[in-house]
């Protein structure tokens, strides 16, 4: 299954550059028995149709080689049909792939005739045809794509789980070497305020994700705040408190919690280009997405708001390709190759909510900034557009 999806590209553009390199015809009387001229069992049909029809008229017979007729009452057995004194070799024509067949006397009436014709010269390419049709699902069943409904198919091996990292990564590091989080901190609601959603073939769902408030709770344990109480999901707790097995006054007090929203996501027109001559070329496509937030610092004795911020970030997406659009023979052979990069959405969440942490405990500790801008000042990407006091 690993190269699959390349396996099948190369066979799908090579096979019909095979079967053009070939001599291009052989005679219908090769092409009865011989692999050379790709016989289908449309083909085969069509010759022993057309050779009941033959045995069917007055004294005629056929012996898949030569035809012989020679009464034939004011009647027509098909376009596809060489009536014959017995003298013409190898002559089947059909109007599926052969060509043309040469006669020296037309047949209006009854009547005996004579008439002689060549070996018809027929088209390899047209007869790679139905190989070419079948060929992807024969492929997908050897390398285990596809199974009966009795059989389990080979699931794939992806990369090993890993724990995810931002390159803000360093800096809650340094917040939590350079910051005192002192008390009980907790997190609040940093709900999807974007109002959009994706309608994917999986279903309907939002673009931004809901989790923003636990990627939060955990850069704090990062930070190292002297304590972090859970506020995200007390539904357990409040279920013991109901079934009266707990004691609601053992719970700790918050001192500070961390609330917000993700309130834009914009989509940026994108721009494009493509140049094709000949049918073959090259293109590159390029978009933009927008994606901003709000967070509130807040001391929860007084409800007091201690520090705000807003951030916004790009998200980045381009996909470069390659085309090629060409004829072999009669047989059109499309290929194209295409990659795309994609920053992820939600890790750029996750990056931002790190750096508005640093941002906030920046705004009540001002030496934090002095010990760690320097690695905000390294990410790639990180652009100050606040406006400097007057």
């Amino acid at each position: 299954m690993k190269y699959s999806f390349i396996v099948i590209s190369i066979l799908l553009f090579t096979l019909p550059m095979i079967a053009a390199a070939k001599d291009g015809t052989v005679t219908a009387a090769e092409g009865w028995n011989n692999s050379a001229g790709f016989q289908t069992s449309y083909d085969r049909l069509v010759k022993l149709t057309t050779s009941e029809a033959i045995e069917r008229q007055n004294g005629g017979f056929y012996d898949q080689w030569q035809q012989y007729n020679f009464f034939i009452t004011n009647s027509s057995i098909d376009t596809q049909t060489n009536i014959t004194t017995g003298d013409v070799g190898g002559l089947n024509v059909t109007s599926t792939h052969c060509g043309h067949s040469v006669a020296q006397q037309p047949i209006n009436t009854s009547g005996t005739n004579d008439i002689s014709a060549g070996d018809v010269a027929c088209i390899v390419g047209r007869k790679m045809r139905p190989i070419l049709k079948g060929l992807p699902i024969a492929l997908l069943l050897l390398t285990g794509c596809v199974a009966t409904s009795q059989e389990n198919i080979a699931l794939p091996k992806g990369p090993p789980v890993q724990t995810v990292s931002t390159p803000y990564d360093r800096l809650i590091a340094c917040v939590a070497t350079n910051a005192r989080l002192h008390g009980v901190w907790a997190v609040g609601e940093i709900v999807d305020a974007t109002g959009k959603f994706s309608g994917e073939y999986a279903g309907t769902g939002k673009y931004v994700s809901q989790g923003a408030g636990d990627m939060m709770q955990t850069t704090l344990l990062r930070a190292r705040a002297e304590s972090v109480v859970n506020r995200r999901d007390p539904r357990p707790v409040i279920t013991e408190i109901q079934l009266g097995i707990r004691d609601a006054k053992q719970f700790l007090l918050m001192d500070y919690y961390i609330s917000g929203s993700v309130n834009t996501l914009d989509f940026i027109p994108g721009a494009s280009a493509e140049l094709t001559i000949a049918g073959i070329g090259p293109r590159y496509r390029q978009n933009r997405a927008l994606v901003g937030l709000d967070l509130h610092l807040t001391d929860a004795r007084t409800s007091e708001v201690l520090a705000a911020v807003n951030i916004s970030k790009q998200i980045f997406a381009d996909e470069a390709g390659f085309g090629i659009g060409r004829f072999f023979g009669d047989t059109l052979v499309d290929l194209d190759i295409s990659g795309q990069n994609r920053e992820p959405l939600q890790l750029s969440l996750r990056s931002m909510l790190q750096f508005g942490l640093y941002e906030m405990l920046s705004q009540l500790n001002p030496d934090l900034r002095s010990n760690c801008q320097t690695i905000v000042d390294t990410i790639e990407g990180v652009e100050d557009n606040a406006p400097s006091p007057s």
